[in-house]
């Protein structure tokens, strides 16, 4: 068994998973994305015989490296806490704990089509007015006035801005 299938084991005992209706046998497949900039391993968590994933797993590629999991947890739970329905377009958080010294996201898979190359062709406007939407809708839905300082054009777009002419000149 391998380290994600016992990891999901333990929290089945914890009772962690009871609201995904996994079954008793499970299954997932390991995705090493190949690009440079990866620094996770994911896994697709399936009941077995379901053909769409339940769970998606990220594991950081070296021990001890856990940031950035860490800052996905609480960015997924910060924006599904921002209304009392959450968002069904973006995972919720299932667990987030160490285990081989590595902190190991489990999070809720999505279902749906990707917004693909291919789909995005045949009607480009669609998409863009839907991306437009579904980004208004989480601003909308996650704006606090009082969290808005008089930096933050600066910290938000210029530096990052800046940052990446640096990175890609």
């Amino acid at each position: 068994m391998n380290m994600i299938l016992e990891f999901l084991k333990d929290c089945r005992k914890l009772g962690g998973l009871d609201q995904y209706k996994l079954s008793d046998q499970l299954d997932c497949i390991l995705l090493a994305p190949s690009f440079r900039a990866s620094s996770h391993i994911l896994y697709l968590i399936f009941s077995r015989g379901n053909l769409k994933p339940t769970l998606v797993a990220k594991v950081p590629r070296l021990a001890g490296i856990n940031d950035s999991v860490e800052r996905e947890a609480a960015n997924l739970s910060a924006i599904q806490a921002s209304r009392s329905e959450g968002f069904s377009s973006i995972p919720h958080l299932v667990a987030l704990q160490e285990s081989h010294n590595r902190k190991i996201l489990i999070e809720t898979a999505l279902s749906g089509r990707a917004m693909d190359p291919i789909v995005i062709r045949k009607d480009h406007q669609k998409c863009i007015e839907m991306t437009i939407d579904w980004l208004l809708n989480i601003y909308q839905s996650t704006y606090c006035p009082e969290d808005v300082t008089p930096d933050w054009y600066e910290r938000l777009v210029e530096q990052p801005i800046q940052g990446f002419a640096r990175r890609i000149p």
